[in-house]
C-alpha cells in the first residue's frame, strides 16, 4: 500500500514538472531543466503504469521507471 502511494505521489510530481514546464516555454522559451519523463519512451508493460492526470490530458500515465506518456492503457493508482 506505502508503494502505490509512493509512486502516486512521485506521479503527481512530475505531471507538475510537465506542465510548469510547458507553462515556462509558453512565457518564454524553454524551461530550465526538462522533465525527465520526456527523455525516452517506456518499454514496460501497462500495467506498471500509473494514471498521471493533468489539464488537457486526461489519459496521461507515468511508469515505475520515470516515462511519462498519454493514450496506453493504465492501472489506476
Amino acid at each position: 500500500m506505502i508503494r502505490e502511494q509512493l509512486l502516486a505521489i512521485r506521479s503527481m510530481a512530475l505531471a507538475q514538472v510537465a506542465a510548469v514546464d510547458a507553462l515556462l516555454e509558453a512565457v518564454g522559451g524553454p524551461s530550465p531543466a526538462p522533465a525527465r519523463a520526456a527523455a525516452a519512451p517506456c518499454a514496460h508493460p501497462p500495467e506498471l503504469r500509473l494514471t498521471a492526470r493533468r489539464m488537457g490530458e486526461p489519459d496521461a500515465w507515468v511508469c515505475e521507471c520515470g516515462a511519462a506518456g498519454s493514450g496506453a492503457a493504465v492501472t489506476e493508482g
